[in-house]
C-alpha cells in the first residue's frame, strides 16, 4: 500500500511540473502600432520572449533588421499596412 502511495505522489508531482513547464514555454503575442518608418526599434525594448508579433502601420528595411535583432524567439510576424500608407 505504501509503495502505491509513493508512485501516486510521484505521478502527481510530475504532472504539476509538466503543467508548469508548459505554462513557461507558452507563446507570447504582442501588437505594436508604428506611425513612422524606421522608428520600430524604440518600441521593441522589453519584448524578449515574444513569439507572435503584429505590427500595424508603416515600416522600412531598418525596422525588419530591428525585429531580427531584438526578437530571436519570434515565430510569426503579421504586418498590417495602414490604408493611408499605400
Amino acid at each position: 500500500m505504501n509503495r502505491h502511495r509513493v508512485i501516486y505522489t510521484l505521478l502527481v508531482w510530475l504532472s504539476l511540473i509538466g503543467a508548469m513547464t508548459g505554462t513557461l514555454t507558452a507563446q507570447s503575442s504582442h501588437t505594436i502600432v508604428n506611425d513612422k518608418a524606421g522608428s520600430l526599434s524604440n518600441k521593441l525594448t522589453g519584448l524578449e520572449g515574444v513569439t507572435d508579433l503584429t505590427i500595424k502601420g508603416v515600416m522600412d528595411a531598418s525596422d525588419l533588421v530591428a525585429i531580427a535583432k531584438a526578437l530571436p524567439d519570434l515565430l510569426r510576424l503579421d504586418l498590417e499596412v495602414r490604408a493611408d500608407a499605400l
